[in-house]
């Protein structure tokens, strides 16, 4: 037994201590029952809500919470080898607190043909249906396991209510020169960090954020409630970044002020609005070119093209 497999085996009884009673999560109706072929559940439905989802996920439950984290249902499935398939179906608070989970989860890989929003790998699919975010993962790759961790999703997907609505923040990010997957929509400090650590506590106090990977650059846009509260946090920054030993020659401006980090990497913020704007790459001569074009609001198609 592979130890990949062992771990699905040993997970499922511990999982088992911690049920809440599935009877009571509509997200049941998702999953198929006798509708894969050669595959059937090898364990009862474990559902948890709020903070029992580090019963779960210990250690990574804090990044759902901060989307806005409802409830997830599990189950492990196997076929006549003894092979395993694990289903994980999260309802997030709303349809931007799931594509966020899954932007930040997407590296790029392969896109179903069933739609924009699904990725798969040779051991899992990772997709989103209007609030709900799904994960299918195989203990082992093999073409039986491949084809029917497809089947899963789409049956998943079909029984699934559709939409396509999108964080308007993303419309903001400049189309030319985007890298197509590549684009990160965050709702606080842990999001943020996942993609790029600016400090451990949290300086930004934003509302949301959208990153995006232009490939020998990368943009963020913070969005706050009110321009006076984005102004005041802005005073605080240049200190609070150069207490951190990682950022050096500091350089203050009309419009902002721009930094190094300790990668080499040009880092340039700005106030539009109440968006904070940020440039990040070892070349900043495109930065006042980008944030023009983002104030001029030159990128109204991009959610149609890219996401």
């Amino acid at each position: 037994m592979s130890l990949i497999k062992l771990i699905f085996v040993c997970l499922i009884p511990l999982l088992l201590c911690n049920v809440v009673n599935a009877q009571d999560s509509d997200l049941e109706r998702f999953l198929p029952v006798d509708d894969i072929p050669g595959w059937w559940p090898d364990s009862e439905i474990t559902a948890y809500e709020g903070d029992d989802l580090f019963f779960l996920i210990n250690g990574g439950a804090d990044l759902y919470l901060e989307y806005g984290f409802v409830q997830v249902i599990s189950r492990s499935f196997k076929n006549a080898e003894g092979n395993y398939l694990k289903a994980e179906i999260y309802e997030m608070s709303d349809e931007g607190a799931a594509y966020g989970i899954y932007s930040l989860f997407r590296t790029g890989e392969k896109a179903l043909e069933s739609g924009i929003y699904a990725n798969v790998k040779e051991n899992y699919a990772r997709f989103i249906s209007e609030r709900y975010f799904v994960m299918i993962m195989l203990d082992e790759s093999s073409p039986e396991g491949v084809k029917a961790m497809l089947r899963f999703t789409l049956f998943i997907l079909q029984s699934m209510p559709q939409s396509d609505v999108k964080p308007e923040i993303l419309n903001m990010l400049p189309d030319e020169g985007f890298i197509s997957g590549h684009v990160k929509y965050f709702r606080g400090h842990l999001g943020l960090s996942n993609i790029y650590s600016f400090n451990t506590s949290d300086i930004f106090h934003f509302q949301e954020g959208v990153y995006g990977n232009y490939g020998t650059y990368s943009i963020f846009i913070l969005q706050y409630k009110e321009e006076e509260v984005l102004k005041e946090i802005v005073k605080k920054l240049p200190d609070n970044l150069m207490n951190n030993k990682r950022f050096s020659d500091l350089e203050m401006y009309e419009e902002g002020f721009r930094l190094r980090d300790n990668r080499d990497q040009t880092i340039v913020m700005e106030v539009y609005q109440q968006y904070l704007l940020i440039f990040m790459g070892e070349d900043a001569v495109l930065q006042p070119e980008l944030f023009e074009r983002i104030r001029e609001g030159e990128s109204d198609d991009l959610l149609e093209v890219y996401f």
